[in-house]
């Protein structure tokens, strides 16, 4: 779908204040509260609703296999929380089920996380930063290895920290797997949300990046308070307690981002449909020769 310029209130005179429609890119005088190409109101600015234009310009087709798998990886990522709130608030409310005990639910919260890390690999029908995808998104490497193949492969320790809630191991082997678990899980977890803040930096969505910063400004403070901690109480709790405090940041940050660019994939899909209703409005004015004078 080609599409036209950006075209509106005539040229860019001195003088004259101007500015586009945050939707089509419609030139709107600074009189002119209402696009008359899309209808958006300039006070709906900040309504919240993201639309990607390095997206959606390339038509539904393009858009549409890339926003169903991203709202398949945000669906994935909230199946946990979603089963964890059903075992421990409904089922014991309706006394179908007492409470679950701790263990069982951070098992519930991690055990579909993997599948969230392996939707967002750009790679198959729908992804981004493949071959063929209509964005360049440039993939963060260590060394030859890329980072999101490795956090995939580090995923599986979600698996592992579930495992080990069940599995009757002897005390001082459960102890091992499980630290080793949480040190996977947030490893995996660092490296997927560096590679979901490159594809935010692509599509102009500064949310994972936050997030990704807020996640080493925990892990670097919890690592300092731990080390004072522990010399100062000759202590080594404060170190598990850490980890357990960068476990529960970092497992909600695996939940959230995948649904920030869930919801962005779905607006860009449907703009994607209105731009092709806009498309058609112009071509019709096209073959009436109607005038592009702004009301």
């Amino acid at each position: 779908m080609t599409l036209a310029p950006p075209r509106g209130a005539g040229d860019e005179r001195a003088g004259v204040p101007q500015d586009r429609c945050t939707r089509c890119g419609y030139r709107l005088l600074a009189t002119q509260r209402k696009c008359p190409e899309c209808g958006t109101e300039r006070q709906r600015r900040w309504s919240g609703r993201r639309e990607i234009p390095q997206l959606y310009m390339h038509g539904p087709s393009v858009v549409w296999p890339i926003a169903w798998r991203f709202l398949a990886m945000g669906v994935a990522a909230m199946a946990g929380p979603i089963v964890a709130l059903v075992l421990v608030a409904a089922l014991p409310l309706l006394d179908l089920a007492p409470v679950p005990a701790f263990g069982t639910v951070v098992a519930v919260l991690g055990i579909p996380l993997p599948l969230a890390v392996l939707l967002s690999l750009p790679h198959g029908w729908g992804s981004l930063g493949g071959r063929d995808s209509p964005i360049v998104i440039e993939s963060p490497r260590l060394g030859s290895l890329r980072l999101h193949d490795l956090a995939a492969l580090l995923s599986i320790s979600w698996w592992l920290l579930a495992a080990v809630q069940f599995a009757p191991l002897p005390p001082s082997l459960l102890f091992t797997t499980l630290i080793a678990a949480l040190v996977g899980a947030c490893a995996s977890t660092f490296l997927h949300l560096s590679w979901l803040a490159e594809i935010g930096e692509a599509v102009s969505d500064e949310g994972p990046q936050r997030t990704l910063n807020i996640c080493i400004g925990t892990a670097i403070a919890l690592a300092i308070l731990s080390v004072l901690a522990a010399l100062f109480l000759n202590e080594s709790w404060p170190f598990l307690a850490a980890l357990l405090l960068l476990f529960l940041t970092t497992l909600a940050s695996q939940i959230l981002v995948p649904g920030m660019l869930a919801r962005d994939m779905i607006y860009t899909l449907i703009g994607s449909y209105e731009e092709v209703g806009r498309e058609e409005r112009r071509a019709q004015r096209a073959r009436e020769h109607e005038p592009r004078v702004p009301h």
